[in-house]
C-alpha cells in the first residue's frame, strides 16, 4: 500500500508503536488487537499515563505482569476444578454410589451378553460359508459343445 494513501493518524500511530514496543508484545500474546489499541490511542492520546508501561524502559514490567496474569489464571482454573471435585465428593452418599455402580455393572454385563451372542451367530455363519467355499471354483470354465 503506497504511503500517500495512508491516513495521517495511522502514520502517527505507527510512530507511537515504535516508541512503545510493549504494545507489539500485547498483540502477539493475544491480550489486545491493533484495532483496540488504535482506538484507545486515538481517544486517550500519546501522553496518557496508561502508555508508560509499554515504553522501551518499562518493557520488563509488562513482560512480568503478563506472565503473572497468565500464571494466576491457570491457578484459578485448576483450583476451581479442585474445589468443584471436593464439593461433589463431600456430597456423595456411599450407599447411593454403591447402587449406581451395581446398576452399571449389570448394564455392562447385559451388553457383553448381547455382543457374545452376536459373535456366536457370526461364527456359525462363517462355518456355513466355509463349507460352500470348499468346492474348488475354477477360474476358467470349459464347456463342451
Amino acid at each position: 500500500m503506497p504511503k500517500e494513501n495512508v491516513h495521517p493518524q495511522v502514520v502517527n500511530f505507527k510512530k507511537f508503536v515504535r516508541s512503545h514496543p510493549g504494545l507489539i508484545k500485547e498483540v502477539k500474546q493475544g491480550n489486545s488487537t491493533w484495532q483496540d489499541l488504535f482506538e484507545e490511542w486515538y481517544i486517550l492520546g500519546d501522553e496518557d499515563p496508561t502508555w508508560q508501561k509499554y515504553q522501551k524502559g518499562n518493557l520488563t514490567n509488562v513482560e512480568t505482569s503478563s506472565q503473572t496474569n497468565s500464571e494466576s489464571k491457570e491457578e484459578e482454573t485448576s483450583s476451581g476444578i479442585m474445589n468443584q471435585l471436593t464439593k461433589v465428593i463431600q456430597n456423595m452418599d456411599a450407599n447411593q454410589m454403591q447402587s449406581h455402580l451395581a446398576n452399571l455393572s449389570q448394564a455392562i454385563g447385559a451388553v457383553q451378553g448381547v455382543l457374545s451372542s452376536l459373535q456366536g451367530d457370526t461364527s456359525t455363519s462363517k462355518a456355513a460359508s466355509k463349507s460352500t467355499e470348499e468346492k474348488p471354483n475354477h477360474p476358467f470354465s470349459f464347456r463342451q459343445d
